[in-house]
């Protein structure tokens, strides 16, 4: 008699989990691998948000220091269109 016969109308789950079956390798090694990866993109987090506040400092230092050679390109190209303004400098 199986367990579903114990039950008549209801669904019943027909895995017997008394006998102790361990997962074969294959599916245990998948596992590991899936937990592996799991554990290396989390660090990968973790390294990234330590990273944060630096990766922020050096965009806007590099924004400043782009904002300052346009304002001296400016000026260069305003120097050769209109070099009167510049005589005596």
């Amino acid at each position: 008699m199986g367990r579903a016969d114990w039950f008549p109308g209801r669904r019943v789950c027909k895995t017997d989990l008394s006998a102790g079956q361990k997962p074969d390798g294959r599916s245990q090694e998948i596992a590991v691998n899936m937990l592996k990866h799991i554990y290396q993109a989390l660090i990968q987090l973790g390294k990234q948000a330590c990273l944060l506040p630096k990766t922020i400092a050096n965009a806007a230092k590099l924004r400043q220091e782009q904002t300052v050679r346009a304002e001296h390109e400016v000026e260069r190209l305003d120097r050769i269109r209109n070099p009167w303004k510049y005589r005596g400098k």
